[in-house]
């Protein structure tokens, strides 16, 4: 059995990630039964032997489990590099945004001056102009 499962290991290892172990393999299972039936004993040098079984098999899961760690390793590496062009993009046109408004857009405003039409509306409009000002004092 211990040689079943260092080949496994083995050939898991040479194949870097391209073989695919099942929970369910053969080896595997027929692993964990005979490490399920060494701890029913108690004999000590069983106990050992069963640990030992345990360390292999475990290790061959591990090993098995990397092509998937890796896969998802990969998928939040894009998922995150996905958010940081949107955040640059998101900050360069809250930049542009700006320098519309310290440029032009300044400029723009600045021209924007609300006048009457006729003789009572300008000064409908100083008055509301001076009550502003009023307010903005206290």
């Amino acid at each position: 059995m211990m040689t079943d499962l260092s080949n496994l290991q083995q050939d898991l290892i040479q194949s870097n990630g391209r073989l695919q172990i099942s929970p369910e393999d053969a080896t595997i299972v027929a692993g964990k039964r005979l490490v399920a039936d060494l701890k029913k004993s108690d004999n000590v040098h069983y106990n050992v032997a069963a640990k030992g079984l345990k360390k292999k098999i475990d290790e061959i899961e591990h090993l098995a489990s990397l092509p998937q760690k890796e896969a998802e390793l990969s998928k939040l590496n894009a998922e995150n590099e996905e958010r940081c062009r949107m955040l640059e993009e998101h900050a360069e046109g809250v930049n542009r945004l700006l320098d519309w408004i310290e440029g032009p857009g300044e400029k723009w405003l600045l021209t924007l001056h609300e006048i009457g039409e006729n003789k009572d509306e300008a000064r409908q409009l100083v008055k509301e102009h001076q009550q502003l000002a009023l307010k903005s004092k206290f």
